[in-house]
């Protein structure tokens, strides 16, 4: 169960908030023992780091006095000291190493005084006090000094608990119980905030009867009990704590019992569809949810989606950069920040709606005469001769759409309602790319919704039939063209095919004109006047991409393929033209189903292919990770998030994680830096991602020509890294690029280039991990828009620039952990 790094409030399809309080209480035995040694501020860190809702300590003195954290009586289980505590100062006590013996990563860890403790940990996390070898005046005087009485529940005798109580009225008490019988008879000399029962003894009946008394019932999962079916029947019973030294396991028998016994379960029905014909409302159809035992069915209902208005930004400064080599200034304006104070725009300007003046409002400048600019990538830049001279400051106002999804969730009572999402990041600096909004824990989210960015009609996504014009010469009615693939752009386009030549037999020339907005410098562009794009000769014996001509004569493939082979034997005429509607997919049903995670879901073939790293963390030893990539790797946050998932799941081991990746770099320059940026760090796993530098070079090679110069190059690693021996190999797929931006940009391409490393992986021995399946299947895998979480630069980036875990970093990081998981 890979939850170790990922926040609990994040999930693939959007975030989720808490509404109810859990179904029960978790405590870290000792702290978080398995992650760092026990009773050790680490431990205590990681409890935190994982949502501990308690930490339970031991407390024992020192043989002047000095209280420590420490289990046993002795010090030599986990210590390099032996004998008794209490026969020791405090300061030989201190100059003990309590981390070695656990793993050489914690050599020199301290066993903590009762105050370093306190003082770090308390108000952070419920504590749980074994009071062990402690005074009950001296216990309540530290909990004092410290503001820890509200947050602490004490273990102990009943008489000892009785003397705290004295002390301090307000103290919360545990007092040990082992049968249901006792509960009376220890109610009767001192009623206890909590009762802390063994196992064994836990009943319905027992917790029934201590919840009537007005006491909690506390237990620990230990041995043989830790396990998903003893868990799961004590929240039945209503357990109000369960202490273990496994949180991971209790989270997730906690997340199933929430599944189970609270979130409604779709059982039929729920699917959201658009209207006929689709306007900016919603239909979701009837059908029937599971809460528990019980079924609920709903009724069909319709739900409206507001359109999301543009943003108005009246002032900001914008810092107006040199035009080096394009005509315009096409594509993003550099990396980094955007919005008001970071001299960046936002993006997808509305077109006619830029002013450019002066900072002092003196001047206003005038567009192609003195800058040019990109509605899309929201880029301005000085035009040739005119009065803004480039690295100049200028106060620009503009508007600019905005995208937003909203959600229908179900709450446990069977209510279906829209939860409307924001249209502004978290961070207000970062590109207006919209995330999914939170849904309280106890709802279901039936699906997600994309409105915005000039398109406020809500459609499922479809491809029309081509249409052919009625002054077409050929007779092409009874054998039309046929439209195929799917359409990954999110604004609806009707599509104009025109011939240009005929052609010999099976070729024939085309030019392609689209509506709507090109993702440039123009406005909005219509069927009266065509802007039609670049010539394109095609064979007609197979469907070839019917590429989107955006500006400055370039095209982008939305998937959309177009087949003549159907027409058979009908002549083409020059000027020939038909017409093809496209609607954006914008409902995102959660119902469809997830794609794989491995090829064939062979997970355990692709384990045998690193077992000597898997071996050397199962046996505590150090292991050094290499990543080896572009910008996905050198500015994403995935390879903290393994390294730090790695280490977590082999806490005895010591993980050292090395990222020599480069932006902009291709296999071809990661190739030359094997020797000095890999084989230097002594790896033993190395992790290739070049997926999108990749993709671009070979996207221009002909595979009809044999090997071209990426699968060379990737052979040329591969032996190179066999050859110097003792290094297991991952390649990794990440993210799609964005298609408006380069013509390599294409699902197909990307797909090819992913193929290619899965056979040299077969070939060479090397696990696969391929993300990029998310990529293909966003709307099944994560209910969204893939191009809304490219959140660094709208391009090729999935990380943002200041909220970095708000990304797609998670699931190449969560995909790859899969693969080295522990044997239970």
């Amino acid at each position: 169960m890979i939850l170790l790094f990922l926040p609990n409030w994040l999930t693939p399809w959007g975030a989720v908030g808490k509404d109810f309080e859990k179904p029960v209480q978790v405590s870290h035995h000792r702290g978080a023992l398995k992650y760092a040694p026990e009773n050790t501020l680490p431990a205590f860190e990681k409890s935190i780091e994982l949502g501990a809702d308690f930490v339970e300590f031991d407390i024992r003195p020192s043989k002047d006095g000095v209280y420590f954290l420490l289990h046993d009586r002795n010090l030599d289980r986990t210590t390099d000291g032996e004998g008794p505590i209490n026969e020791m100062t405090a300061e030989e006590i201190d100059k003990l190493d309590a981390g070695s013996s656990f793993s050489d990563r914690f050599a020199g860890e301290k066993i903590p005084t009762l105050d370093q403790f306190l003082e770090e940990i308390s108000g952070r996390v419920g504590l749980y006090v074994d009071a062990k070898e402690i005074s009950p005046e001296d216990l309540i005087e530290k909990l004092r000094k410290y503001h820890a009485v509200d947050s602490s529940v004490v273990y102990g005798g009943v008489h000892y608990l009785a003397q705290l109580k004295e002390l301090e009225p307000s103290i919360k008490t545990l007092a040990p119980l082992s049968d249901i019988e006792e509960i009376d008879s220890i109610v009767k000399e001192f009623k206890p905030y909590a009762f802390d029962c063994s196992w064994d003894a836990l009943s319905k009946e027992l917790i029934n009867h201590a919840h009537q008394l007005g006491i909690k019932v506390f237990s620990d999962a230990m041995g043989e009990h830790e396990n998903r079916k003893d868990y799961l029947q004590a929240i039945g019973w209503g357990i109000d704590l369960i202490q273990t030294n496994h949180p991971d396991r209790v989270k997730a028998a906690i997340e199933e019992y929430i599944e189970m016994n609270i979130r409604p379960q779709l059982l039929d029905g729920g699917r959201i569809r658009q209207t006929e014909p689709p306007s900016g409302k919603v239909i979701l159809e009837a059908g029937v949810v599971k809460v528990g035992s019980q079924r609920i069915p709903f009724d069909t209902q319709v739900f409206e989606i507001p359109p999301e208005p543009p943003l108005l930004v009246d002032r900001q400064l914008y810092r107006v950069h040199a035009l080096t080599d394009r005509k315009s200034p096409g594509h993003w304006d550099g990396e980094g920040p955007r919005g008001p104070g970071t001299h960046r725009s936002y993006q997808r300007l509305v077109p006619g709606s830029l002013v450019v003046s002066s900072t002092d409002g003196s001047t206003v400048y005038r567009p192609d005469v003195d800058y040019i600019y990109d509605y899309y990538w929201g880029s301005i830049k000085p035009a040739t001769g005119g009065a803004i001279q480039p690295n100049t400051d200028v106060a620009i106002a503009y508007k600019c759409h905005r995208g937003r999804y909203d959600t229908i969730a179900i709450d446990p009572s069977g209510k279906a309602s829209i939860v409307r999402g924001e249209s502004m990041p978290p961070d207000p600096t970062e590109l207006l790319l919209p995330y999914p909004p939170a849904i309280p824990e106890s709802s279901l989210r039936l699906g997600n919704i994309f409105t915005g960015w000039t398109n406020n009609k809500i459609t499922e996504g479809s491809i029309g039939d081509f249409v052919p014009d009625s002054q077409n010469e050929s007779s092409s009615e009874a054998t039309p063209l046929e439209a195929g693939g799917r359409y990954d752009d999110i604004l609806p386009r009707d599509y104009l095919v025109e011939i240009e030549e005929p052609g010999p037999v099976g070729i024939a020339t085309y030019r392609v004109a689209a509506t709507g907005d090109p993702y440039g410098v123009d406005p909005p562009r219509s069927l009266d006047e065509p802007v039609f794009g670049p010539s394109i000769r095609t064979s007609t014996q197979e469907a070839t991409p019917l590429l989107f001509p955006v500006n400055d004569g370039r095209t982008a493939d939305y998937s959309l393929r177009i087949d003549f082979r159907p027409m058979g034997g009908t002549v083409l005429a020059k000027g020939d033209r038909w017409t093809l509607r496209a609607d954006p997919r914008m409902i995102f049903n959660r119902d469809a189903s997830p794609p794989e995670l491995f090829p064939n879901n062979e997970i355990e073939g692709q384990r045998k292919k690193i077992q000597k790293t898997l071996e050397r963390l199962e046996q505590g030893e150090k292991v050094r990770v290499v990543f080896l990539g572009e910008s996905t790797t050198s500015g994403g946050y995935w390879p903290t998030l393994f390294a730090k998932g790695l280490q977590d799941l082999y806490p005895r081991a010591t993980v050292e994680a090395f990222n020599v990746g480069i932006g902009g770099e291709n296999i071809l320059g990661g190739l030359p830096r094997l020797e000095q940026d890999v084989f230097s760090k002594d790896p033993d796993l190395v992790i290739v991602e070049y997926l999108i530098n990749d993709s671009g070079v070979n996207f221009r090679h002909d595979d009809s020509e044999g090997p071209g110069p990426v699968e060379t190059s990737h052979r040329e690693l591969l032996q190179k890294i066999q050859d110097h021996g003792g290094i297991e190999v991952v390649y990794l797929t990440a993210n799609m690029g964005n298609p408006a931006f380069v013509q390599a940009y294409t699902f197909e391409n990307f797909r090819r280039t992913s193929d290619l490393y899965h056979r040299l992986c077969e070939e060479f021995g090397c696990a696969y991990v391929d993300s990029f399946r998310v990529w293909e299947n966003m709307g099944e895998a994560m209910g969204q828009y893939f191009i809304t979480r490219l959140k660094g630069n709208m391009v090729n980036h999935p990380f943002g620039n200041q909220d970095i875990a708000w990304s797609a970093d998670e699931t190449n990081a969560e995909w790859l952990l899969k693969l080295f998981q522990p044997k239970e």
